[in-house]
């Protein structure tokens, strides 16, 4: 081979190891590519859990069914107010009062010591009210925390109240004497706080649109135009003694009212006198089956109503009740001819 032809073969040998050299930089410089793993699934927004819906109270549950020996055993009531003591029987009238209560998760019961026992220890009666906490206004609470006394037409009522878990409790004496109570309150409180346990099933029908909200007693008197039923004179009030406390309270809560009125001077039509009055229960109805269902109710006609009755009480004077299907209203101490016009009114002014 000539020199011509080795210089072509060193040029072709260059140009290969070039080509070589070239090929290894881009493998090393190239990322393998990475092995196939599984493939996983992207991942979805998760849904989040619905709130629960938690259903309105339409209807109260009074605890234990409004039995009393569930407050105070007989053991108990016997150590407080002596042997012979009775419980407050069946009403013989419906109580508007313990109707409210009860809407409100709520009940009342009371004992009387014996006559003979009452003449030496000057207490008449002791009383148990027991309510979820929650439904009791504060300062009403607060303003009973310790023994308090008001009075109470001719005699004196004291109470005493606390707060067990997630229910208050209120005991009340009424009493002749210059001495207060005090123990027994306290012993009576200790004393349902024992029984009661922490197996109180009160619970509060909630609050809804068809509630009747209730005004002062002087707001609803003017609105009403009481005037043109128990004349000029009349006036929002008792004709004796002042509202007890645990009426104060219920009217504080907006479920129940009181309203006394009285008229004594002749301006109301036909020279009437009238020392009556209306209650009102806000979603009252519950109970509106056995208060019709009492002895001596006869059944009225009272416009704006589903049902109406009245009780004689004497001396042509009747107690009238009424429902507009969702709340209670109570008149009373006066004629039925006089009351229905005034129920009818009462209803139309509520109902807005």
């Amino acid at each position: 081979m000539g020199r011509r032809g080795v210089a072509v073969l060193a040029s072709i040998a260059a140009l290969l190891a070039v080509m070589v050299a070239v090929a290894l930089v881009f493998l090393f410089m190239s990322d393998p590519a990475p092995a196939a793993g599984p493939e996983v699934p992207s991942a979805s927004p998760s849904t989040a859990d619905p709130a629960p819906v938690v259903e309105a109270v339409l209807e109260p549950t009074v605890p234990f069914g409004g039995d009393c020996t569930r407050l105070l055993t007989t053991a108990q009531l016997n150590e407080l107010l002596g042997e012979g003591w009775t419980e407050r029987g069946g009403p013989v009238l419906p109580d508007i009062q313990h109707t409210t209560l009860g809407t409100l998760g709520g009940m009342e019961c009371e004992w009387f010591p014996e006559e003979s026992s009452s003449s030496e220890t000057l207490v008449l009666s002791l009383g148990v009210i027991v309510l979820p906490a929650a439904q009791v206004p504060a300062d009403f609470a607060a303003a009973y925390a310790e023994v308090k006394c008001d009075p109470a037409y001719d005699v004196a009522g004291c109470r005493f109240s606390r707060q067990v878990g997630d229910y208050w409790l209120m005991t009340r004496v009424y009493f002749w004497s210059d001495d207060i109570p005090a123990e027994l309150l306290v012993n009576a409180a200790d004393g349902v706080a024992a029984t009661v346990g922490d197996g109180f099933d009160g619970v509060a029908a909630d609050r809804q649109e068809t509630w009747m909200t209730l005004p002062d007693c002087e707001t609803l008197s003017t609105s009403m135009r009481l005037e043109e039923f128990l004349g000029t004179g009349y006036g929002n009030g008792y004709w004796e003694g002042s509202a007890q406390p645990e009426s104060i309270m219920l009217d504080a809560t907006g479920v129940g009212l009181n309203c006394p009125w009285v008229s004594v001077d002749g301006s109301a039509p036909g020279g009437k006198t009238f020392i009556s009055g209306a209650n009102v229960s806000a979603c009252g109805s519950w109970a509106w089956e056995s208060i019709a269902a009492m002895d001596g109710a006869v059944p009225v006609s009272v416009a704006g109503t589903v049902g109406a009755v009245t009780f004689d009480v004497g001396n042509d004077r009747v107690w009238l009740f009424a429902t507009d299907g969702v709340n209670v209203i109570h008149l009373h101490n006066a004629a039925a001819n006089d009351l229905i016009p005034i129920a009818e009114r009462l209803l139309e002014t509520l109902a807005g």
